[in-house]
């Protein structure tokens, strides 16, 4: 499965979502989604208050995703954990929430420069001699 959500950036972020009707024969269904940010788990939206995915008209055909929403308008911050709320609404208005699983944490950290080694392909680096040995039929004895 491909990561809830993704962030590159820290003046927003994009997921993935999709809507599964627990009984998709029955005449309640799912009419808007709502998603929100927030700073804990019970804590719905003190990062960014509720808005819609869109795809209102998909849902309401019943079209289950994948749903794309990418938002650029929430400034995340290095270092915070953030949780992703998603709130429904069926057809006779009823609501739930559900909070993601997957907890966003914005890590703005540049990355280290490591050393490289060229590999030829016909040799195997063993740590423990500090050595490369190159491969071949023969046994190799220490």
């Amino acid at each position: 499965d491909p990561p809830l959500m993704s962030h590159a950036r820290s003046d927003g972020f994009s997921f993935r979502c999709f809507v599964e009707e627990p009984h998709p024969s029955s005449t309640v269904s799912t009419v808007a989604v709502e998603w929100a940010l927030g700073l804990a788990a019970d804590s719905y939206q003190d990062a960014a208050a509720w808005q819609h995915i869109g795809y209102e008209t998909e849902i309401e055909e019943g079209v289950t995703g994948p749903f794309d929403v990418e938002e650029g308008n929430v400034l995340l911050q290095h270092g915070v954990s953030y949780f992703l709320h998603f709130r429904t609404t069926n057809s006779f208005g009823r609501q739930g929430i559900f909070t993601a699983g997957t907890v966003l944490l914005v890590d703005l950290t540049p990355p280290e420069a490591v050393s490289v080694r060229i590999h030829n392909g016909a040799s195997l680096w063993r740590d423990d001699l500090g050595s490369w040995l190159p491969f071949d039929n023969q046994v190799v004895r220490y």
